[in-house]
């Protein structure tokens, strides 16, 4: 038996032509009499795979709506008539039996008396003024559809399609229903008309907060008045109430319909959450984060609301995560209890000011939980990865001409004041510091350099809190996630060319981390990898960061001294180890300095023959720095070779004697 029985499967319009067609195809696999159910089919195994075969082919032969009636049918004649039932035009089961029936039984009805006739007439009549209100609706005949609700009034409740109401019909946007006619029409409907709900679960209210016409306001506000309070929290399949829905629409929004809504609906009500847990304050921060007067008026009528949040982002977090949220960040952040806050979000909001420049909550967490800064957020990063990937972070990352570097170093910035313990830190004196200095940031030039060193100060006040909290750290086995965050940072630092950032960690490093060798946090250069097992000497070289790679020589010269036994011989071994360290595809640091890869900065220069020039000199500096190493090193590598050759040459000697 195949799947395709009939070559259309049944919908709610060809049952006629479908039953026909199946029903051949059962008399031909001779199935119909168990479909007739002319046997017993429960004490007979053979009939019993009849009948499931039959029905096997009747939910094939079904579409998607017309398997759902009988998906929890178990014989085929179930299925058949209930299909039967549901889909034959004008079929009424009574119909077949009207000849088994006695002859009062059937013609009872001839002895009913007029009023009960009468009825009858009656409610066909309920049927044709439906229908015509119908006709009017769909037609966008709202002026005769309005008169005739004027008579019928019961037809406010009356659904039109996907259970909508008149009301849902003339309040959406491809309507021509105009402004008084939706009026009057909310008139003549009863409250509870107001709050019915369609297939989705919206309410009129629902439709109408979305329309993007400009007379919507007026209609919100007339609809809002007229229903109960208790219908503004109903929820669409989506759990949305009204107010998510006035919320969500990007390109509009009505500050009067959302103050108008969280003045009449509940407190609790504004607490209500969608499937996903967010709550209209939620979508508020999201789509409009410039809005804080709408999220001032939202909280002071449900202070909790800041706090309410399941498996998404607090506000505070979704806040600090748009562009234009930094007044409605720090606003939030004020009212959000830190307790609330998990490690996440403290990551999250630190790696998103470190993204935007922001640096008020970032400096109040990094005083108060440095470790935040490595610990993972929510996109799965470390925050201070997060700051060395920003090559504006630092003033290696920017080119300045000569005139921007002495406006850069005459620029004065105040160091951020520490926090006082009833909130965030003290901002009035960077607010003095920009007036103090506005002649200085009166053109876009200056202020760009202003910036630039705002956030290269900032950088270096947080970047010692970091290290000295990794550093004091006692090693365990809930800081793995801090050596991993250091290592990576370590490794992003020497690809973008950073050596600022090797100064402070290193700063802290050497009073600490190179005390003693057990010490877990402290960093040998040469150990630290990337994925293809480069080391930060082969790194620095690929990219050409000969500041940073000549800093990083001196940082391992350093640290190695400590460790420096009477003979100097294991400092001699220790940089050897790192100069011939092979990558994973053989090269060493002299084999990198001598390749240019995709990596490697050197379009900066202008013209192939000064990019050469500059290639020769960065090799032959790199080489004498190294020589002695390197040819040691060359040598013990090659030595087995040298000594095959040199016993080769021997040995042809000797045979060139005897053939003399």
């Amino acid at each position: 038996m195949t799947t395709t029985i009939v070559p259309t499967l049944l919908n709610r319009k060809n049952y006629d032509d479908w039953s026909s067609r199946i029903k051949s195809y059962l008399l031909a696999e001779d199935l119909w009499d168990v479909v007739e159910r002319k046997y017993d089919n429960n004490n007979n195994e053979a009939l019993r795979k009849k009948d499931a075969k039959a029905l096997y082919a009747i939910e094939n032969s079904c579409g998607k709506d017309a398997y759902k009636l009988i998906k929890d049918a178990d014989t085929a004649n179930g299925a058949w008539d209930t299909l039967q039932e549901t889909l034959r035009p004008a079929y009424n089961r009574s119909s077949d039996e009207q000849g088994m029936k006695t002859i009062v039984e059937a013609y009872m009805s001839l002895t009913l008396t007029p009023l009960v006739v009468m009825e009858e007439g009656r409610t066909g009549g309920h049927d044709n003024i439906r229908e015509t209100f119908v006709k009017y609706v769909e037609s966008n005949d709202w002026d005769n559809a309005i008169e005739f609700l004027s008579q019928h009034r019961q037809l406010g409740s009356e659904r039109i399609f996907h259970d909508r109401t008149a009301l849902h019909c003339a309040v959406n946007g491809l309507s021509k229903c105009s402004v008084r006619n939706m009026e009057q029409l909310m008139e003549l409907m009863a409250k509870k008309d107001l709050a019915i709900q369609d297939i989705f679960g919206c309410t009129a209210l629902h439709d109408a907060v979305c329309d993007s016409r400009e007379f919507s306001v007026r209609i919100v506000e007339k609809l809002v008045d007229l229903m109960e309070k208790k219908d503004l929290a109903i929820q669409d399949f989506r759990c949305r109430t009204a107010l998510h829905n006035a919320l969500c629409e990007p390109s509009k929004l009505s500050v009067r319909i959302v103050k108008k809504l969280v003045d009449l609906m509940e407190k609790e009500d504004l607490a209500i959450q969608d499937d996903l847990g967010r709550t209209a304050l939620h979508y508020l921060v999201r789509e409009y984060p410039e809005r804080v007067e709408v999220a001032k008026c939202m909280v002071d009528k449900n202070y909790n609301l800041p706090t309410i949040f399941t498996t998404s982002m607090p506000p505070v977090v979704v806040a600090e995560m748009q562009e234009k949220g930094k007044r409605m960040a720090r606003y939030l952040y004020s009212l959000t209890p830190r307790q609330t806050l998990r490690v996440r979000d403290g990551a999250q909001l630190i790696s998103s000011g470190f993204l935007h420049k922001r640096f008020d909550i970032v400096w109040d967490l990094i005083q108060r939980y440095p470790l935040l800064t490595l610990a993972k957020d929510h996109n799965g990063d470390f925050p201070l990865v997060t700051l060395v990937k920003n090559r504006s972070a630092f003033l290696s990352g920017s080119q300045l001409t000569l005139w921007e570097k002495l406006i850069y170093y005459g620029i004065r910035i105040k160091p951020l004041p520490p926090i006082n313990e009833n909130g965030l830190s003290d901002q009035r004196p960077l607010s003095n510091q920009k007036k103090n200095q506005r002649h200085l940031i009166s053109s876009g030039i200056i202020n760009r350099i202003y910036e630039m060193k705002l956030m290269h100060e900032r950088v270096h006040q947080f970047l010692p809190l970091i290290f000295k909290a990794a550093t004091d750290v006692v090693p365990s086995v809930s800081t793995p996630h801090i050596i991993e965050g250091l290592h990576e940072a370590l490794r992003v630092a020497a690809e973008c060319g950073h050596a600022e950032y090797f100064v402070h960690r290193f700063n802290v490093g050497m009073d600490e981390s190179f005390k003693s060798n057990d010490d877990v946090y402290s960093i040998s250069l040469n150990d630290q990898v990337n994925r293809t097992n480069q080391s930060m000497f082969h790194i620095a070289a690929e990219c050409r960061h000969h500041k940073l790679y000549n800093l990083i020589y001196v940082i391992h010269e350093l640290s190695q001294e400590k460790k420096e036994d009477k003979d100097g011989q294991k400092r001699f071994r220790q940089m050897q180890g790192a100069v011939g360290r092979k990558d994973y595809f053989g090269n060493n640091v002299l084999h990198t300095v001598a390749s240019i890869t995709s990596v490697s900065r050197i379009d900066h220069i202008r013209g192939a023959a000064l990019q050469m020039q500059r290639e020769l000199q960065w090799f032959k500096s790199s080489a004498n720095a190294h020589i002695d190493v390197g040819v040691e090193l060359w040598v013990n590598t090659n030595l087995d070779l040298l000594t095959q050759k040199g016993t080769t040459a021997v040995e042809q000697d000797e045979e060139r004697k005897e053939r003399e």
